[in-house]
């Protein structure tokens, strides 16, 4: 039995994965090798940037620190549109890209037809944040 190793010398050696060197995880090639996760990769970026947003306007609301500028639309009536319409369609759409076409019969969609709704979720996302913001500086 081998003895105890601590968490520095676990991290750091390569026994476990036969003396190979830690690997990126996360290739592009991965996010499109299935219909819900490019949705599901922008429905969960979604809620850690509302939530990042929520903090600042909270902690500015609160402390009188920063906040996001924009006062003619008070931050707890976007909260709730933002989750509704950032967040949570593309955890939907993910889903139903992937059951849909077993629940009906049909074969599994290939890439052509799954992808440009999990790039039209990105851009809608990014879009919508890079808009917010020109529109809270305008004002």
């Amino acid at each position: 039995m081998d003895p105890p190793r601590t968490a520095a010398c676990i991290d750091h050696c390569h026994h476990r994965r036969g003396g190979r060197k830690p690997r990126i995880v996360v290739k592009p090639a991965i996010v499109f090798v299935a219909p819900h996760r490019l949705p599901l990769l922008v429905g969960t970026v979604q809620p850690g940037a509302l939530m990042l947003w929520w903090l600042v306007a909270l902690s500015g609301l609160h402390f009188g620190t920063a906040a996001p500028p924009g006062d003619t639309i008070p931050p707890s009536l976007l909260h709730a549109p933002l989750l509704m319409y950032l967040a949570i369609p593309p955890f939907f759409f993910g889903f139903l890209l992937t059951v849909f076409p077993r629940w009906m019969g049909y074969p599994d969609l290939t890439k052509t037809a799954y992808a440009p709704v999990g790039f039209g979720y990105a851009a809608a996302a990014v879009t919508s944040w890079w808009g917010w913001a020109q529109v809270a500086t305008l004002l």
